[in-house]
């Protein structure tokens, strides 16, 4: 679609181009018939040539190379909206060769290759768009925050969405994933703590284990605010409605959490709730203690198991 568009433009601006040179031919004519006088002529020409000096740098020639790589990338997207990742990667890197500095075509061969499984080029290739012209594009702090997180490097993916943030504070996108990659994080330290819990009963280990957890705590809560953040810029997104109640979970809030879940019920059909929400609702309800509802949730949960 974005490559239509773009080769819509292209076109335009091209029409655009040959209406401008006539249209100015066609005033140094007039100029001449009315004024008789060559020095009119030589200034009319002067503005044009200035006008055209003054067009942004990032325009470029309307080359047979550059319309046939806008096409490969029409056909590549194509390719990647049906599935068919491998001919994708194929249009879209004949595409890049004849266009290199695109970084939107760029970012489309990356998830060329994503979907292959071939995480590490794609994430090599974001890094190459982002280092070659890109540096505030927010489409590419995204995808190298998703692509660093779902491959374990959390820190390169908590900085990508805090630069896009930066950039684009209104988009719930960097917030929701800051979010989440805080999130992942104080999960992999809440295990590595509850399997290292000392056994003894030694006062000064187990002040250090307390500790540890209220540092935890204060990132949960760091990881919370995100999320709000999110929410108030995307109040109906499932996903970041889903996160929000379990990081209230974590952070001790299970009457917020219920509520949230109630607002992400709420999104769905009666016949087509995930299961994760009633679990998660079952948590809320074990955490207050009122194990009647918590067993209604865990009994549906079943019985939507059951009916698969």
């Amino acid at each position: 679609m974005i490559a239509c568009i773009r080769l819509l433009a292209i076109k335009i601006l091209a029409f655009g181009v040959f209406l401008f040179i006539s249209t100015s031919f066609y005033f140094m004519f007039f100029v001449w018939r009315k004024f008789g006088n060559v020095f009119y002529i030589y200034l009319l020409i002067f503005l044009i040539l200035f006008i055209g000096c003054k067009l942004p740098k990032s325009f470029n020639p309307l080359t047979a190379s550059r319309l046939r790589s806008v096409e490969l990338e029409h056909l590549g997207n194509t390719a990647l909206d049906r599935g068919d990742n491998r001919a994708a990667e194929k249009y879209l890197s004949d595409a890049l060769r004849l266009n290199r500095r695109d970084i939107e075509l760029r970012r489309s061969y990356a998830e060329s290759l994503w979907q292959q499984g071939k995480q590490r080029e794609a994430i090599e290739q974001l890094k190459y768009a982002q280092k070659h012209g890109g540096q505030n594009s927010v489409m590419l702090n995204v995808s190298l925050a998703e692509k660093l997180l779902a491959t374990d490097d959390i820190d390169g993916a908590y900085s990508q969405a805090d630069e896009a943030i930066r950039l684009a504070p209104q988009d719930a996108r960097g917030w929701t994933l800051r979010a989440k990659t805080t999130l992942t994080k104080i999960q992999k330290q809440l295990t590595n703590l509850n399997n290292n819990k000392p056994k003894n009963t030694n006062p000064q280990e187990q002040q250090i284990v307390k500790s540890e957890y209220e540092k935890l705590h204060e990132q949960i809560l760091k990881s919370r605010n995100d999320y709000y953040r999110a929410i108030s810029i995307d109040p109906d997104n499932r996903n970041i409605l889903g996160d929000l109640a379990k990081v209230q979970l974590l952070a001790g809030q299970p009457e917020h959490s219920l509520v949230t879940l109630q607002n992400l019920q709420e999104q769905y059909p009666p016949d087509a709730l995930p299961e994760e929400v009633l679990r998660c609702k079952a948590q809320a309800y074990i955490a207050l203690k009122k194990y009647d509802e918590a067993n209604r949730c865990l009994a549906a949960v079943k019985e939507m198991t059951e009916r698969k």
